[in-house]
């Protein structure tokens, strides 16, 4: 059994000189309720908490990168409470007004969320003045306990709170904080960080701080946000400015690709907690579990893929400009198929169709961008009433494809008339997409959403064999171009075919 001390220090470390901390604080005040932060948790609350002659924090931005059951929960839990315990009695020393930090908390998939706020509920208890409560010190200090579902908060009698939530393109706009803490940051994507940055930019202690905890994101992520501070750091560290960043990566202990994934020794490097709260015979079986050793290296060996080809717009602005026609020259007759793509958090969805005509170039539409934090009802109420005219509606999204293909299902949809998109499929309809662009075998008409989404989502690397998929570009949605693209495939593959005029009807 190797030493825990073995994979303490990171493989990649980033962060400015300081000489002054609050880190010793904040560990003293997770000793107090029975956790015991590990050398490598310590040492980056240090850099978290770092502060200079102004009491303004050294790194206003922060990342760490573990693969996966290695304390990344715990060391966000001890940040909260040292916002919420370790502030007050710091600014009251100081003969400043005690107040706590109001902490905005955002993770991709809500289970997440609520098991830091149970976990939360169990330190502060589950009401003002609970009597059950396990610590009854730190009960004292509570206000009000919200458990609205979607409205998970808990409020303090200093003035502090903290926000839980899922991540989408409105999350928390309005709200005010101190400090921003994105979880599972590999799927944060450009849309959901412009949503929830602004939150901080009238920070009330006026000291914001935004901390990102993640693994390196899958071939399947929409994320674009973690890689980009990744790379960057990589790359020029010199030109990042107050940031700190720990990673701990087998991408630094081999030349490429992620070497030997038996390799002991590199499990070891790459795991912090090995040895201590996770055991060799499980990494052991999770080896034999994955379906390929690069599924394993990147979730426990925090293997980063292959830097994606800059930002560069996965179709070019000219070619796509050169593809529009007016409205009236739309084709009227032709082989209809409708697709659907919900974004990553399910939040959104994208209805696009296409027409395959015999003799001149196909066509797509966009019909709509539309919410779908409440369900997909209407829109499977929509699709019914037109699917009887189309071959078929091709849906995309993990978060939102099922229950849409459930809705048609119970409507009465025909068998074989939906169909949930492959991975493949999603490759495929990217590069026809891209492809008849190019050769100009599609038209479309002006629409602002779609020509955003068409000329500044990049390509998004599927697999290991040079597929691709669309991703978010800079301050773009990737969803409008995608459902248009899983139309044109749908209309160009599939053998339903009603054999009768069929016009897109918005």
């Amino acid at each position: 059994m190797r030493s825990p001390d073995f994979s303490q220090e990171p493989t990649f470390h980033v962060a400015s000189d300081y000489s002054k901390t609050y880190g010793p604080v904040a560990t003293a005040i997770a000793a107090a309720i029975g956790v015991d932060l590990d050398p490598c948790q310590q040492a980056t609350i240090n850099d978290w908490l770092a502060f200079d002659y102004r009491g303004k924090w050294v790194h206003r931005r922060n990342g760490e990168m573990k693969p996966r059951q290695n304390g990344k929960t715990v060391l966000l839990e001890t940040r909260i409470e040292f916002g919420i315990l370790g502030i007050p009695a710091i600014l009251k020393a100081k003969g400043k007004k005690a107040r706590g930090e109001r902490i905005l908390y955002s993770a991709h998939d809500y289970s997440t969320v609520t098991q830091l706020f149970d976990r939360l509920r169990e330190l502060f208890g589950n009401q003002a003045h609970d009597p059950e409560a396990t610590y009854p010190e730190l009960n004292a200090k509570v206000k009000m306990v919200r458990k609205a579902t979607g409205k998970e908060a808990i409020f303090f009698v200093n003035g502090g709170a903290i926000y839980l939530t899922t991540r989408t393109k409105n999350a928390k706009r309005g709200y005010t904080v101190d400090t921003i803490i994105c979880d599972e940051a590999q799927e944060l994507t450009d849309v959901h960080l412009k949503a929830i940055l602004s939150t901080a930019s009238s920070a009330p202690l006026g000291n914001p701080q935004y901390i990102f905890v993640g693994t390196p994101p899958g071939p399947e992520s929409g994320g674009t946000m973690f890689s980009t501070m990744h790379y960057a750091l990589k790359e020029h560290p010199e030109d990042e400015k107050s940031i700190s960043w720990s990673e701990w990566s087998v991408c630094d202990l081999v030349d490429s690709g992620y070497g030997n994934p038996a390799d002991r020794d590199v499990w070891y490097r790459t795991n912090p907690a090995l040895g201590v709260r996770i055991d060799e015979e499980t990494v052991e079986s999770e080896l034999g579990t994955y379906s390929t050793e690069l599924a394993f290296a990147q979730e426990r060996l925090g293997y980063w893929l292959p830097k994606q080809a800059a930002t560069k717009s996965a179709i070019d602005a000219k070619a796509w400009a050169a593809c529009e026609i007016l409205p009236n020259k739309a084709p009227k007759d032709g082989k209809l198929a409708y697709g659907v793509k919900f974004t990553t958090d399910g939040s959104t969805a994208a209805l696009s169709a296409a027409i395959v005509t015999e003799d001149g170039p196909d066509h797509v539409e966009l019909i709509d961008v539309m919410s779908a934090e409440h369900g997909s009802g209407k829109l499977a109420e929509w699709l019914i009433e037109r699917i009887s005219r189309a071959s078929c509606v091709i849906i995309d999204g993990r978060s939102g494809a099922r229950p849409l293909e459930r809705n048609l299902a119970k409507l009465g949809a025909k068998k074989g008339s939906v169909i949930l998109a492959s991975a493949n499929q999603a490759m495929d309809a990217a590069s026809l997409m891209v492809e008849s662009v190019q050769a100009g075998s599609v038209t479309h008409i002006a629409s602002e959403a779609m020509d955003a989404s068409a000329t500044k989502s990049i390509k998004r690397p599927i697999g290991t064999a040079g597929g691709f998929g669309f991703g978010d570009g800079p301050n773009s949605l990737s969803a409008p171009i995608e459902s248009a693209a899983l139309a044109l495939l749908a209309a160009r593959t599939s053998r339903r075919n009603p054999k009768r005029r069929s016009t897109i009807r918005c």
